[in-house]
């Protein structure tokens, strides 16, 4: 499958669906950074509740 092909599949997808492919690209991106578990990590350790956010806001697209 061609990246045309994929992209164009991607565009028939729903807004959820289109959102879990996006997450799914910066997973990728991610996971090759020499540094991203130390970051993540540092974030999932985060007490304070200003570092957390609520499904529903994640889902709407807000950020902290």
């Amino acid at each position: 499958m061609s990246v045309k092909e994929i992209l164009h599949q991607v565009e028939l997808l729903n807004n959820i669906e289109q959102k879990q492919v996006a997450a799914f690209l910066v997973h990728l991106r991610h996971k090759k950074e020499n540094d991203y578990f130390n970051k993540i990590s540092s974030r999932i350790n985060r007490k304070e509740n200003a570092a957390w956010m609520s499904i529903d806001d994640f889902e709407n697209g807000k950020s902290v």
